[in-house]
């Protein structure tokens, strides 16, 4: 039996019969003591003529490397006890999966139900899936990561997708607590987006997948993240205005870097021009102060520069780099904002990413 309490277990199971008699032309669940170790129930499904064996692990968490480890029981379980008699599918039960534990299990050919209602069942003429948003729980979980001190150390990561870290040396790299490197790289060993090799002192752990770090990242990354300021600039064109922003920022040594289409623009150009001018700032600097006697005005609308300050952490600045005597936010911030952006956005991170990230 799985290492929790009786209750979520008869929850979680009798939630997940609920979902299967529900689906079409299934008329009966039927629950059956487990005969195996590692199996924690088995269900058998009456469709019509058919019955359909389901043996069912019910796990507490549903990260990737703990639903590897119970996909291979299942998996193991259904070769062991195939007959010509019953078909036998395999089911994964747990209180959240994520999607790239959703992903895994439809590559092995093995079910899963979670309370958030997402379902797959590939039974042997009919093809089940229910494909409901992660559960609030582990949405929240997963959207802290991208957060604060979290997202330094991800985007270090992401900043060098090739290299092997020990903790300290990725701690002082993103400038945060090795205390919160022990946690993100646990979080991400969970989620089979590092792996680790030796032990103790020794150990390095390495990005096997940048590409879905990235793109889980994007998914949670939003322009709200930042707390915006609009300003509107009096110039003759668009290379004056770019020109006196510039020098404003340089002249107060403020720490910047330009992103979205300012920024593509000058690493990986997908249009000829941009509309407005996209600024990166740190928000612990009262450069609002400073605009007195220069050509920058806050204003309600008709923007033609923003400022963008993140709400905490640096994550958004590092990797910054100088290109033309400009800084210009990473690879991985211009992608993310560009994702985040509804004109044009997501078309100019996919050229990006092809340019410049190639994971």
């Amino acid at each position: 039996m799985a290492n929790f309490s009786l209750a979520p277990v008869v929850e979680l199971s009798a939630a997940a019969k609920r979902t299967i008699l529900e689906l079409p032309n299934v008329t009966q669940v039927r629950e059956q003591l487990a005969d195996s170790e590692g199996i924690d129930v088995v269900f058998e499904v009456v469709r019509g003529k058919d019955r359909v064996i389901l043996p069912v692990q019910i796990k507490s968490q549903g990260y990737p490397r703990d639903v590897a480890e119970a996909a291979r029981r299942l998996v193991k379980y259904r070769d062991e006890h195939k007959t010509n008699r019953r078909p036998i599918v395999p089911l994964l039960i747990a209180p959240s999966l994520s999607p790239g534990s959703r992903k895994l299990l439809q590559e092995l050919g093995v079910g899963y139900w979670d309370s958030g209602g997402s379902l797959y069942l590939q039974l042997p003429d009919a093809v089940y899936l229910l494909d409901r948003p992660v559960p609030p729980v582990e949405r929240r979980r997963t959207r802290g990561l991208f957060r604060g001190s979290s997202a330094q150390v991800l985007h270090q990561l992401l900043l060098e997708p090739e290299r092997a870290w020990h903790g300290n040396e990725l701690a002082e790299r993103s400038g945060v607590s090795t205390y919160t490197v022990h946690q993100v790289l646990g979080y991400l060993e969970e989620q089979l987006w590092v792996e680790r090799e030796g032990k103790g002192p020794h150990t390095l752990r390495y990005l096997r997948n940048p590409g879905g770090l990235l793109d889980a990242w994007s998914e949670v990354h939003s322009l709200d993240d930042y707390v915006s300021h609009p300003l509107h600039v009096l110039a003759a064109s668009p290379d004056e205005r770019d020109r006196l922003v510039l020098e404003f920022l340089e002249s107060h040594s403020m720490v910047y870097a330009l992103t979205l289409e300012a920024g593509a623009l000058r690493v990986a150009p997908y249009v000829t021009g941009f509309g407005v001018l996209s600024v990166l700032v740190s928000a612990d600097v009262a450069w609002e102060r400073s605009l007195k006697g220069t050509r920058l005005r806050p204003v309600s609308e008709g923007a033609n520069v923003i400022f963008w300050a993140q709400r905490r952490g640096l994550a958004p600045l590092m990797g910054r780099r100088e290109v033309d005597g400009v800084w210009v936010a990473s690879d991985v911030q211009l992608y993310l904002d560009l994702w985040s952006w509804p004109r044009r956005g997501k078309e100019q991170a996919e050229h990006l990413r092809r340019e410049r990230l190639g994971y």
